[in-house]
């Protein structure tokens, strides 16, 4: 009786030894570590998509959740939806008109929502075809379209570890870099 009394002391010691090692110890160190090592909050705000209405800078991908990071996600509906369909071809009528192109010429991401609804980034081609646009709406001259299609180029992240993912651009980066431009 003596030994079963033992070996449950000695269970319920290892027992509160390991919650405090791995529930405690453990994840207060990972936190720790993550506040000293982890992004800056700025760094945490180019992350999220921005929700842009001004003609005078880019545009990202459109938002399910209008860009808040709390209640981030899709809009559930799935590719044979009609409402989905609906929305893409209404979108994609809207900004071919915005940035004078056909329908056709306007690149999916632009009319599609990404899983978390706060994706900053887009393609470089969605980033070229708005900058007839943007450069119109800033009053700026022709002459300044192959300064933004530098800023664009400058901008462009590659795939992570050169094989994951595609091409893409900030846009909220390209925005605040936009607005630093020097007036020629």
């Amino acid at each position: 009786m003596n030994k079963l009394i033992t070996l449950i002391w000695q269970s319920v010691a290892f027992l509160a030894v390991m919650t405090m090692l791995t529930g405690v110890l453990y994840p207060g160190l990972i936190a720790g570590l993550g506040l000293v090592m982890g992004p800056s909050k700025d760094d945490i705000a180019m992350s999220i998509g921005p929700v842009v209405e001004s003609p005078t800078y880019f545009i990202g991908r459109p938002s399910a959740v209008n860009g808040q990071p709390l209640p981030s996600g899709g809009s559930n509906l799935g590719p044979i939806n009609a409402k989905l369909k609906t929305r893409i071809a209404e979108l994609r009528d809207s900004l071919s008109k915005r940035f004078n192109v056909r329908p056709s010429d306007v690149p999916d991401d632009l009319v599609t929502m990404s899983a978390s609804g706060i994706d900053p980034h887009i393609s470089p081609q969605s980033a070229r075809i708005q900058v007839g646009s943007v450069v119109k709406a800033r009053g700026w001259p022709e002459s300044w379209r192959g300064d933004v299609v530098d800023l664009i180029d400058r901008m462009t992240e590659s795939p992570q570890y050169f094989m994951l993912g595609e091409y893409r651009v900030n846009v909220r980066k390209l925005n605040v870099a936009l607005d630093q431009l020097p007036q020629q």
